[in-house]
């Protein structure tokens, strides 16, 4: 694996069985440390929400994405998995069953200070650097690793790790009953290229005065501020979404394909997350909420039935409100990352 792959605001491509997913730098970073929003995702099931840090990799000398190891121990605990961090050694147990293809370390030097090493069954499988920073949900200090090591380690031991710089997806084993593979299958993936744009490179997706013949919303931009857009390909023509933020209101989205608008309108709560890039559609929506709601990238058609858009992001068997919130509603302690 290369580990420009696990890059974000350096250049991320992960390379995909159905696409490119690409996220360029933000434009706005002026330190040498960002920080971006993830989500933890364990056997298809959303777990945790982390916010990871980008910074450069003093191995490889490449910018790299850090994650509090804390919420990774979490992760592993869901999946069975005995593990323990003591300020030096990540020690990771396996059940009896379980295939290791672990290898040495081909020094067995002592991890230095800014170091950790990460042990499967007594065995130490990776050295890797390791820096102390606070995490912005916890508020106090704790150790973030960098992601490139952790799936390295994993995929030892039969864990499929992938990382697209939002989500962070941990698998194994056999699906749960009435799982479907094949729609798990083309959920991963996102079948276009896309590119992350913030700061002083933005611009307006829609054109001003744009209003949106079914929803009603009408772009202005002396009231929608733009906070974050992303632009690519799909079906071998342009596209771009972008983010409004009408306070008090909440954010709303603009979306064009082929250089014309095609959406406009709110999101299904007043302040939300981008979730996940798949197939044709992009899916946001609040978690705590259980609001979610998918926009094709294409049309701009948008689905708000929560099995459906569940479905699409790839989580089954899960019992979801049965309506979408909407404007006006309360408000969550949850950003759309920027």
């Amino acid at each position: 694996m290369n580990k420009k792959h696990v890059a974000i605001s350096g250049i991320v491509c992960a390379g995909l069985a159905m696409g490119q997913f690409m996220i360029m730098p933000s434009a706005s970073a002026d330190t040498a440390e960002s920080v971006g929003i993830t989500h933890i995702i364990v056997n298809g099931r959303p777990f945790s929400t982390v916010d990871h840090r980008v910074a450069v990799d003093p191995f490889s000398h490449q910018e790299t994405s850090w994650m509090p190891i804390w919420y990774l121990e979490s992760a592993l605990k869901a999946m069975g998995l005995k593990n323990s961090w003591n300020g030096q050694v990540w020690s990771i147990q396996t059940p009896v069953d379980w295939s290791v293809e672990g290898r040495e370390v081909p020094s067995a030097r002592t991890p230095t200070a800014a170091e950790m090493a990460i042990s499967i069954d007594g065995k130490v499988v990776e050295l890797a650097p390791k820096m102390v920073a606070k995490d912005p949900w916890g508020h106090a200090e704790t150790t973030y690793v960098p992601l490139y090591y952790v799936m390295e380690s994993l995929v030892r031991i039969g864990i499929r790790t992938t990382w697209n710089g939002v989500d962070m997806e941990l698998s194994r084993g056999e699906r749960s009953t009435g799982e479907s593979t094949a729609s798990d299958e083309t959920s991963s993936h996102f079948t276009g290229t896309l590119v992350r744009i913030t700061g002083a490179n933005i611009s307006s997706v829609v054109p001003d005065g744009y209003r949106d013949p079914r929803t009603g919303l009408t772009y202005l931009s002396k009231y929608f501020h733009d906070v974050e857009d992303f632009t690519g390909t799909i079906g071998g023509k342009p596209f771009a979404l972008g983010f409004y933020d009408d306070r008090p209101n909440g954010i709303a989205i603009g979306l064009s394909y082929n250089h014309h608008p095609v959406y406009f309108g709110w999101g299904p709560t007043p302040i939300f997350d981008v979730l996940k890039f798949v197939g044709e559609s992009v899916i946001v929506g609040t978690p705590s909420a259980g609001a979610y709601e998918a926009l094709n990238l294409q049309n701009g058609d948008v689905v708000t039935q929560t099995s459906q858009v569940m479905s699409l992001y790839g989580v089954h068997n899960l019992q979801t409100p049965q309506y979408i919130l909407g404007l006006p509603g309360d408000r969550y302690p949850v950003q759309i990352p920027y």
